[in-house]
């Protein structure tokens, strides 16, 4: 009786060759490369994400990448779509079947360009080519979104209470609540000295500027209390810091909640803004009695608040 000796093989590790999409083993995250060359077992990579630079890494440390319908994904700089691939064998380049321009091509993945980075592309491209993000991101979205809503409910409405550093008490909640439910509000906040006016207009301006950043945000108040109104809107509405001066514009791209000025200034804005033919969206007064006294004041602030 004969007995036959059987041999083991240890799987071969895949073929890597120039122009192959692939990602490090231990990354959580796919950190996506492009092989740019082979020699032996190590691997020189290049970065597809900016910022990156060239590295060389072991073999062992590598797996695949195989471009997903989800992939943002470029060929000649158009934004495309990737149906479907052709031939995912471990030892070549993937062949992908690719939508261009209304007609459907078929490419090796060393022609098609990978989009990682902070530049995102245009959201209508991604639109027309009924793109939707990987299912980990929808339930991180979901799960963002679940807290948003739980937290907007909390704040009964006025989601500038949120991250707010302090306990409006009912009569604040109530009146914030009636102003900002009409459309475009315009409201006289006329509460008894120390009932906490400034914590209403607070929970108003906040709320309005979460749902529109965009919006300019101007403060006319008494030159004695220009500080004070600085501080309030720092110390108790999500550390908001207000310019003192309108002189110094914000740089680009910063996060600008807008501006505190003296009653005086309303004149040199209403002048201004009569030429530019647009003032700040959002307009709040204090001490409104206080500008009866001065009558370009008054027109100042009364042909502002009409274009807020």
């Amino acid at each position: 009786m004969s007995r036959s000796a059987s041999t083991r093989r240890t799987p071969s590790l895949p073929a890597y060759r120039a122009g192959m999409l692939v990602c490090l083993r231990e990354a959580i995250v796919p950190d996506l490369w492009r092989i740019h060359d082979v020699e032996g077992r190590i691997v020189t990579l290049e970065p597809v994400s900016l910022g990156a630079t060239k590295r060389q890494v072991p073999t062992s440390d590598l797996r695949r990448y195989r471009l997903k319908t989800t992939d943002q994904v470029f060929y000649k700089e158009d934004l495309v779509k990737v149906l479907r691939v052709e031939n995912p064998r471990a030892d070549d380049l993937f062949e992908y079947t690719i939508e261009h321009r209304g007609t459907s091509l078929t490419l090796r993945e060393h022609e098609l360009t990978v989009h990682v980075g902070s530049e995102a592309p245009d959201p209508l491209s991604l639109l027309k080519n009924l793109d939707a993000a990987p299912a980990s991101l929808a339930f991180s979205r979901a799960h963002l979104l679940q807290s948003y809503f739980k937290a907007t409910a909390r704040s009964l409405g006025i989601v500038g209470y949120n991250g707010a550093r302090m306990l409006p008490i009912p009569h604040q909640i109530s009146a914030s609540r009636y102003v900002l439910l009409h459309g475009r509000p315009r409201f006289l906040l006329a509460d008894e000295v120390g009932l906490g006016k400034t914590v209403e207009a607070g929970l108003i301006v906040s709320t309005l500027r979460k749902y529109f950043p965009e919006w300019r945000t101007v403060f006319f108040v008494p030159e004695s209390l220009s500080v004070q109104w600085a501080f309030e809107m720092y110390a108790k509405f999500d550390k908001s810091i207000f310019r003192l001066s309108d002189e110094e514009e914000p740089e680009e791209g910063e996060d600008d909640p807008g501006v505190i000025l003296p009653h005086s200034k309303a004149v040199e804005w209403s002048r201004e803004t009569a030429l530019a033919r647009e003032g700040p969206e959002i307009l709040v007064i204090d001490e409104a009695h206080q500008v009866l006294r001065d009558s370009a004041q008054y027109e100042a602030c009364l042909s502002l608040s009409r274009k807020a």
